[in-house]
């Protein structure tokens, strides 16, 4: 069981590497695309479902944590756990990845996934938004971060495919 769980560790080190740098690139482009005034940008909030290529993601619920008796938060920060439900309405499976297909503006500065907050929101009854939906299903789960106290803008990011293809901003304000 620790062999897996060590495994499982560096296979999600590895990855979070690996999309820092692809995070990075993101920005750049972004950047550079929002610099131009290439495209107006749309945000959407909790309850707001937003649609791309067949599939529907809704933010539904945002909380803060300070953790569990297993997994806190270091001093000054807290988690911030982010819980979706997404339908598949198109015609192929879709595969979702806390680490690929989402990641967190807060402030300015870019997060990785927390696996202390998502094994905290874990032990509170949450699933993890890693999965495969069928076509025609639906599926609700967490993902989280590591955040200052004092945040006060979060934005998330939504990719459907990891490394192509429109992303969808989710926005909330503290």
């Amino acid at each position: 069981m620790m062999k897996r769980l060590v495994s499982l560790v560096m296979v999600a080190l590895l990855l979070s590497c690996s999309m820092a740098y692809a995070t990075d690139l993101g920005s750049i482009f972004g950047g550079l695309t929002s610099m131009f005034g290439f495209g107006e940008e749309t945000t959407y909030g909790v309850g707001e479902p937003a649609e791309t290529d067949g599939v529907t993601i809704t933010l539904v619920d945002v909380f803060e944590s300070k953790g569990s008796n297993y997994y806190t938060p270091a001093k000054g920060n807290e988690h911030l756990i982010f819980e979706f439900s997404v339908k598949n309405g198109s015609k192929e499976e879709l595969a979702l990845s806390t680490l690929l297909s989402f990641s967190l503006n807060c402030d300015g500065t870019l997060y990785s996934i927390s696996f202390e907050a998502l094994s905290s929101a874990m032990l509170s009854g949450k699933v993890q938004l890693d999965t495969v939906i069928k076509p025609g299903k639906n599926f609700k789960g967490v993902v989280g971060y590591e955040v200052p106290l004092n945040w006060k803008e979060a934005r998330v990011e939504f990719t459907k495919d990891a490394f192509f293809g429109e992303t969808i901003v989710f926005k909330v304000e503290k």
